[in-house]
């Protein structure tokens, strides 16, 4: 894959933090994945819409420090579950990959990385006032991303999870993370789903089906897993870069995912893999706020997300977001 120059094609929205240096590319693998065509961010034309901001309000604050984490959270929605995490600098280095269980735990993990500025993505229902059925950010999301089996399960207070608040504001609350993407606070915390990120991103036909679910075995589950690894180290050349290949954790995660004698193996790694993918959301969030999509509102709840053109002027279209442009 030939890497694109980044130091004058027209094509490009320049959004990064004041103090950002021109990144290198990094030094890992690319993947061969099937019918892959490379991240969306090296392809894209540029277009006539790509300099406004689309109702996003994410953190544009962040654009003007010189330092500041990415985290990524795949919270599990209890606390008897494991919870992956991920911490991601600015220039895209993975610095971290982990998991843990207790609140204490994901605390104690996260608290360095979120001292400072810090924009926290988290792969779980923050806000919800619904006694049943689908928040309507989740309704969203599926009206998008249905096409693409990328559709969220339902949160509501009739789930004893939620029924007294959620894990993941009350995390955000205890390390003093504003929650509003709207909000020009330095440090915050939304929430994300990786599976409509994937498919934007790497502008998948369909989702990865890496999750363990009745009749996909143990072949197919690693191969899709090796596949989203692949996608994810391909990001090393992209115009919002991660760079995972130096990452003595991510080769094991890596190993981990080869190795495995069953689906027990690779349920012990994955949550980890997801909060690789929710930190890349928040940092991509800050670089190409243009094609991410903040779908719901603070009230009801919401799940930011990358998007693809169509979805984003689909989404746009019904939105009014445009009406005062």
């Amino acid at each position: 894959m030939a890497i694109r120059e980044h130091t004058g094609g027209s094509w490009r929205v320049v959004n990064t933090l004041a103090g950002f240096e021109p990144w290198l590319p990094c030094r890992t693998q690319t993947s061969a994945s099937p019918g892959y065509r490379g991240p969306t961010a090296l392809r894209r034309v540029r277009s006539a819409t790509d300099d406004r901001d689309h109702g996003s309000g994410v953190l544009a604050s962040l654009r003007e420090v010189s330092r500041v984490h990415y985290v990524g959270v795949d919270l599990a929605w209890g606390e008897k579950g494991t919870t992956g995490l991920a911490a991601v600098d600015e220039d895209g280095v993975l610095l971290d990959v982990t998991e843990r269980g207790s609140d204490e735990e994901i605390h104690g993990w996260l608290q360095p990385w979120v001292a400072d500025n810090c924009l926290v993505a988290i792969d779980a229902p923050m806000i919800v006032n619904n006694l049943t059925g689908n928040r309507p950010c989740e309704s969203l999301i599926g009206k998008h991303f249905g096409p693409f089996n990328a559709s969220c399960h339902s949160a509501n207070m009739s789930n004893p999870n939620f029924a007294h608040g959620t894990r993941a504001r009350r995390i955000a609350d205890a390390l003093g993370l504003d929650i509003d993407p709207a909000s020009s606070a330095p440090r915050r915390a939304v929430e994300v789903y990786p599976h409509p990120a994937i498919v934007a991103l790497f502008e998948l036909p369909s989702i990865l089906r890496y999750k363990a679910k009745p009749g996909r075995d143990l072949d197919l589950l690693r191969s899709e897993l090796l596949r989203l690894i692949g996608l994810l180290e391909d990001l090393s050349l992209a115009d919002v870069p991660l760079c995972v290949g130096q990452s003595a954790a991510w080769q094991h995660i890596t190993d981990a995912v080869r190795g495995a004698s069953g689906k027990a193996g690779l349920r012990r790694v994955e949550d980890s893999i997801d909060a690789v993918v929710c930190a890349y959301i928040a940092r991509y969030a800050i670089h190409k706020r243009e094609s991410v999509r903040v779908m719901g509102d603070l009230t009801s709840g919401y799940i930011l997300t990358p998007v693809t053109p169509e979805i984003g002027l689909a989404f746009d279209s019904v939105s009014g977001i445009h009406k005062a442009q």
